[in-house]
């Protein structure tokens, strides 16, 4: 469906996925913690036969506007953004 937004978090696994490729095939968009990651754990991407050239794939740092069409949130999960989120919620329960 056009305009419909995936966050996929569940599988870092190369040989494991939790999208079908045809929905990756279909996304305008596809953003990723770390391309380099992506490229070891993302099992969608890989299995999927995913081209790592493609214009669709961006790190979620560099995305500045939503495009129209269905897009993609791929997370690996980095231990940088569970830094973060703990430091705000141990500052906001002080």
């Amino acid at each position: 469906m056009p305009g419909a937004h995936v966050n996929a978090v569940g599988s870092n696994q190369a040989g494991k996925r939790e999208l079908p490729a045809d929905l990756i095939a279909q996304a305008s968009l596809i953003a990723v913690d770390s391309v380099e990651q992506a490229k070891i754990e993302s099992g969608d991407l890989l299995l999927a036969d995913f081209d790592w050239f493609d214009p669709r794939l961006v790190e979620l740092k560099d995305i500045a506007a939503r495009p129209p069409g269905i897009s993609i949130f791929k997370s690996n999960g980095l231990g940088l953004e569970d830094v973060a989120v703990a430091a705000l919620v141990y500052e906001r329960s002080r």
